[in-house]
């Protein structure tokens, strides 16, 4: 993202959106450096973009404790997925 685009959102009000773009931002540049992890990561946005609840627990992954595991979680209202890959 462009400095320019970041200013205009901050003088709009948009600071929600500002935030998610950037967490994504800096999450997608962690992937760089892992091995097919971009792919999943993309798998994982398209299965976020199936389904669109409004609910909060339906569009971020949540790290729980499973079976004596710690694992990623998440759903978009038909299902739900549980995964070792943080």
């Amino acid at each position: 993202m462009n400095s320019t685009k970041a200013l205009e959102m901050l003088n709009n009000g948009r600071i929600d959106e500002l935030k998610e773009l950037l967490r994504d931002e800096i999450y997608q540049d962690a992937l760089k450096k892992k091995p097919g992890a971009k792919q999943r990561y993309a798998a994982m946005k398209k299965y976020f973009g199936y389904v669109r609840t409004g609910r909060t627990c339906c569009e971020k992954p949540a790290m729980i404790v499973f079976d004596g595991k710690t694992v990623t979680s998440f759903c978009n209202a038909y299902s739900l997925v549980l995964t070792s890959e943080p």
